[in-house]
């Protein structure tokens, strides 16, 4: 990644095998390259966000993180994110919150700032959502959020108490191969 930083991948899956979902996308990165560096333990998580029209209640997510390191630039990661996700089948152009067998999100890459049509890094709502900071407080406590000036694991406690306790351990640490 630029400048040779760890960047850090909220990865997310609420169709099919959950967890193999989240597992043969890490298997994606590797083939493409990169070196995953870490995976969290895999969270089982509410929805967030309204349902899209006509779902009254969307399935739940598997979700984690990972720490991955490559030769990519901040864009190019992200699509090669998007990359595995469509050929997973996700339809990049359904409904926002739509159920979706992948979502490969960029959290963090280093004290890199940067906001592009494409890309907006940090990820611009990760410091509100338990189901992307319990995993990646698991992995990276001390990682910092650049613009807010914070470790992860700062902004892990002050998410509200009753949305943490919606995170459900579903696979330990250790899941992966």
């Amino acid at each position: 990644m630029t400048g040779g930083a760890t960047a850090y991948l909220g990865l997310g899956s609420n169709l099919g095998d959950r967890v193999a979902n989240l597992g043969a996308a890490l298997d994606a990165l590797e083939r493409a390259g990169l070196t995953v560096e870490a995976v969290s333990s895999v969270y089982d998580t509410p929805p967030w966000g309204e349902p899209p029209p006509g779902l009254d209640e969307p399935p739940r997510y598997a979700n984690a993180a990972a720490a991955v390191r490559g030769d990519l630039d901040p864009v190019d990661l992200l699509r090669l994110c998007k990359g595995i996700e469509v050929a997973a089948g996700r339809d990049l152009h359904a409904t926002r919150n739509a159920p979706r067998v992948l979502d490969l999100d960029v959290l963090l890459l280093g004290d890199l700032e940067l906001a592009t049509p494409e890309l907006e890094v940090p990820h611009p709502r990760m410091h509100l959502r338990a189901f992307v900071l319990v995993p990646l407080a698991e992995i990276a406590p001390d990682a910092r959020h650049p613009r807010l000036g914070r470790s992860v694991g700062d902004l892990l406690d002050g998410i509200d108490a009753g949305e943490v306790e919606e995170v459900e351990l579903l696979v330990a640490a250790g899941w992966w191969r």
